[in-house]
């Protein structure tokens, strides 16, 4: 069996969604308190091997972590 081209294992991207939206800096820093926010799972767990030689296309609905899963791999996000 051949190493495969690309291995993918337990790739994990979260991002966070603030509640509130800090218009201006001054009021930011006046108010003296952190932002809330929620952490959103992009990427969950995923893994997979692309074989020397093949084609691998990525399919989805909107918003399903087509284009993250890309940065990821390219190392535009961390």
């Amino acid at each position: 069996m051949t190493t495969p081209a690309i291995t993918v294992e337990g790739l994990w991207k979260s991002f966070r969604l603030y509640h509130e939206r800090n218009r201006y800096l001054k009021a930011a820093m006046l108010r003296g308190r952190r932002a809330r926010y929620e952490e959103f799972w992009a990427l969950e767990d995923v893994a997979f091997d692309v074989p020397h030689g093949e084609t691998v296309g990525i399919i989805g609905s909107n918003g399903s972590g087509k284009t993250t899963l890309l940065k990821c791999l390219t190392g535009i996000y961390s």
